[in-house]
């Protein structure tokens, strides 16, 4: 089996989109597949020097040129769901052409993600709804074209199926898989102690952004300070719409500001280690894929506090989770677990770890490799 994993970012562990990417070639080529990675770069040296549509479509034709040219060196290519809008008659038939869905931007159709009721955003809204919406619509026709020119789809959660069955896709076309964590890793993660009692600290994980809850963590952080005003704050990896301290932390009142700590970057190896020392987990995101930030607390042992988005279902108990908004639901929960006896805290950390153990990158890769394998066989039928 040969392989084709187009990546639409740059190589890294550091951004969720493209961490799917480097960690599924690395676990594929673990179990025996022959899987190469290409980047925009390696076909569109321009597109870092390009912005909008313009960096879109030149990605996009690059692609399509460079699949044409070194189809047949492949079983199966698997690309990001944005990148292929064009007719499926435009490519050899083999190889399987398979778009992938890493974040479902058709959720955001429905899904309304609140930000700061300030003039400038009310201007903002005021000014540029129509303008969005448009580029919403653009971007999802766009998206739906290239799943038309693919062969198969695979998303990482059951909503995100759904959904595009609910759009008119067939849904043995597509198949839902999930990602993971590496052996090494999980190593990394069986080693922390889950026994003895933590500091009374809550962490959030992931870019302080509007998707990801910014305008809600703040409520949520006030309403635990003032339950109990000696509990501590850790944003990590808070750096992308917001690039410097001061900026994130105006977010927050003046009290919970001397009670935050704001760590922008850390290593994969590092993770583990500075997530030892926190008691509980936020996120109060409103779309989502299947969010690594999650699955990276659980197995730290953080019992994690969650809004229901796409994603969510798949990693925590149900009474984890707060509908879409409703913030005081997490803080009431946070301050009920912050006050649990010790021996319970332990238990719970024990358990949320225990939960992640599934989602190891090899047994994902198996997963992949017999979908693929799958899907080649029938092709040849």
């Amino acid at each position: 089996m040969k392989v084709l994993l187009c990546s639409p970012l740059p190589p890294t562990k550091e951004l969720g989109g493209a961490k799917v990417y480097v960690e599924l070639q690395e676990a594929l080529q673990k179990i025996g597949v022959e899987a190469d990675l290409i980047t925009p770069i390696d076909v569109c040296p321009e597109f870092y020097q390009l912005r909008g549509e313009n960096q879109i479509m030149a990605y996009a034709n690059a692609l399509k040129s460079h699949i044409q040219v070194n189809a047949r060196k492949y079983d199966v290519i698997d690309l990001d769901y944005h990148y292929l809008p064009f007719q499926r008659e435009d490519f050899l038939n083999p190889p399987i052409l398979v778009a992938r869905s890493v974040l479902l931007i058709q959720h955001l159709l429905t899904t309304q993600i609140p930000k700061p009721n300030n003039f400038k955003n009310f201007i903002s809204t005021l000014l540029n709804a129509k303008k969005n919406q448009k580029t919403l619509n653009e971007l999802v026709n766009r998206s739906e074209k290239s799943i038309r020119a693919c062969d198969y789809l695979t998303v990482s959660n059951p909503q995100d199926k759904a959904l595009l069955v609910r759009r008119g896709f067939d849904e043995n076309k597509i198949t839902v898989c999930p990602y993971g964590i590496s052996e090494e890793r999980q190593t990394l993660f069986s080693k922390i102690n889950r026994s003895d009692p933590r500091p009374k600290s809550v962490c959030f994980v992931g870019t302080f952004d509007f998707r990801k809850g910014a305008h809600d963590l703040p409520k949520i952080f006030q309403a635990i300070h003032q339950h109990d005003p000696e509990v501590s704050f850790t944003l990590l990896g808070w750096k992308g719409l917001f690039q410097n301290p001061r900026a994130v932390k105006k977010h927050f009142s003046p009290s919970v500001r001397e009670k935050i700590s704001l760590i922008d970057h850390y290593t994969p190896e590092e993770l583990p280690s500075l997530l030892s020392k926190i008691s509980i987990g936020v996120f109060p995101s409103y779309l989502e894929g299947f969010p690594f930030s999650v699955l990276e607390m659980l197995a730290s042992g953080l019992p994690v506090l969650a809004y229901e988005s796409p994603g969510l279902p798949s990693l925590l108990p149900r009474d984890s989770m707060a509908p879409l908004g409703n913030w005081e639901e997490i803080a009431k929960r946070v301050i009920i677990l912050l006050n649990e006896k010790p021996a319970q805290m332990a238990l719970l950390r024990e358990t949320a770890w225990k939960s992640t153990l599934k989602y190891s990158w090899t047994e994902i890769a198996k997963q992949t490799l017999e979908f693929y394998s799958k899907i080649v066989e029938n092709k040849g039928k």
